[in-house]
């Protein structure tokens, strides 16, 4: 393996990386409710809602490169420390393809399979779980459910007099 190629494609990464998170940090920079440049939200209730979908997603993959900066900055400390190439998680070496595909990985082929589940692409909700922050937001109803203080669904019916 090159380690010189190595540093390379690290550092291009990182720098590619930082500049996806400054550009996103750019665009969300701008207050919500000066972003979409309508005058009034009164009827824009689709593009509110895409707005707020788009500046969500921005959120996820800023999250997934600041991730992904982290893996760099530990691959070029293993570099330096000359540990770099060894799986955290089993010890064995990491093959030399995979590491010049992803040179910041951290975990042989085996190990990233087996550690990848649903949690490492989901951006927790403070300290909540997902499943845990939908049981939170569910108390203000949803659009199974009757919302807004309304009374109970057999005070609304019209009983005969």
């Amino acid at each position: 393996m090159l380690y010189d190629d190595i540093r390379t494609k690290l550092a291009q990464r990182e720098k590619e990386l930082t500049n996806m998170i400054a550009r996103i940090d750019d665009r969300t920079r701008v207050p919500f409710s000066e972003w979409s440049g309508e005058l009034s939200r009164y009827d824009n209730h689709i593009d509110v809602g895409t707005d707020l979908f788009m500046r969500e997603s921005d959120q996820v993959i800023r999250h997934r490169a600041q991730k992904g900066l982290e893996d760099v900055k530990s691959a070029k400390e293993a570099l330096e420390q000359g540990t770099y190439g060894v799986c955290q998680t089993c010890g064995e070496p990491i093959d030399d393809s995979r590491l010049n595909v992803l040179p910041e990985s951290r975990n042989c082929i085996n190990c990233a399979f087996d550690l990848n589940d649903d949690k490492t692409y989901l951006i927790p909700q403070g300290d909540l779980e997902p499943n845990e922050f939908w049981d939170e937001m569910a108390i203000w109803g949803s659009s199974n459910t009757l919302q807004d203080g309304q009374a109970e669904e057999e005070e609304l019916e019209d009983k005969p007099k």
